[in-house]
């Protein structure tokens, strides 16, 4: 986030040609999570 703009999964996704679930996936587990509401 970044000046009140926020890049989503959706929006990589988009860029990359794929779905944001594979976007997610690829994270993988040592990276810490962020859950906003």
């Amino acid at each position: 986030k970044e000046k009140g703009n926020m890049i989503t999964s959706d929006d990589i996704a988009r860029w990359a040609d794929t779905i944001s679930y594979e976007v997610l996936c690829s994270l993988g587990s040592r990276n810490d999570r962020e859950y906003i509401n």
